[in-house]
């Protein structure tokens, strides 16, 4: 064997070995039914609407299966942590990073950890979010008082769901880049234009909402973008295209306090696929911090 052949066969060989210890050191801990039984207990007592993150990502499946709070707010699958005076994180103790929730809270709050909790190998984290804005609205809550247009046609209302010919239009949950969200599915024939509409919609001092794209099964076969925009009173605040690349994208719009006639409009743009993946849209409105 040359020389370089032997050098390939020891790099692959300290790979191998650095991947072995990597794996050792990181499935070293294990958590037990009694850990999941108490932080259940713990986790009991804080309120629904304060979100709980999971700071160790591969742990939410299970912790969903042992904690019924944490499976109860997956399935309201919060678009970020905005809106919110208090979370609360859990994972490992021993595998604390960089906090990736942090690029989820309104950049105007600091975030201070107020309790620290150990259960077993877990942690539990509460923090306090100063100073918080005030959650006014939600597009996706708004039922009854939302009229759903398509091409200028009025889609008649069925519970959650609008239905046009070639458009239809629902509140529901959605997969989103991998990731579940509740918002308003549009699924529509391309070049048709869906407009969203509240005569009162209330307002503080800033819309801030979400677009993606949902439906996995799909993801190979359109790549069609949508054109959004977004008008408060009738004047255009926001236009913008949005691409399945971008995944979750965020959209912030200035307003002015009151009750607001909002429009939002989309249009799907030509595909080459007949079955132009749905868009999802969610929209907020904020008071001042």
């Amino acid at each position: 064997m040359n020389g370089p052949s032997r050098f390939f066969l020891g790099l692959v060989g300290a790979l191998a070995t650095v991947e072995l210890v990597s794996a050792a050191f990181a499935y070293r801990t294990r958590v037990e039914p009694a850990h999941w039984e108490e932080a259940r207990e713990v986790l009991a007592v804080h309120p629904a609407e304060e979100p709980i993150v999971m700071a160790t990502a591969w742990l939410e499946p299970r912790a969903r299966m042992a904690i019924p709070t944490v499976a109860s707010q997956a399935s309201d699958a919060r678009p970020d942590l905005w809106g919110h005076a208090r979370i609360h994180t859990l994972g490992l103790a021993s595998r604390r990073g960089a906090p990736s929730w942090l690029a989820e809270i309104d950049p105007a709050s600091t975030p201070r950890r107020s309790q620290q909790l150990r259960v077993g190998p877990l942690v539990l984290e509460t923090w306090t979010l100063t100073p918080a804005r005030e959650r006014l609205a939600m597009l996706h809550g708004r039922g009854t008082a939302l009229e759903i247009l398509a091409d200028g046609t009025v889609c008649p209302r069925r519970g959650s769901r609008w239905q046009c010919p070639a458009v239809t239009v629902e509140d529901r949950l959605l997969e989103v880049a991998g990731v579940p969200r509740r918002c308003m599915a549009v699924t529509a024939a391309t070049g048709v234009t869906v407009e969203l509409r509240d005569s009162a919609f209330p307002t503080g001092d800033l819309l801030r909402g979400h677009i993606g794209f949902g439906d996995f099964n799909g993801v190979l076969r359109s790549d069609a973008p949508v054109e959004l925009e977004v008008r408060v009173d009738d004047t255009v605040r926001l236009r913008t295209i949005a691409t399945d690349e971008e995944g979750w994208k965020a959209v912030q719009i200035p307003t002015e306090p009151g009750r607001r006639a909002l429009t939002v409009r989309l249009t799907i743009a030509d595909s080459a696929s007949a079955t132009p993946r749905p868009p999802c849209l969610e929209l907020r409105s904020f008071g001042s911090p």
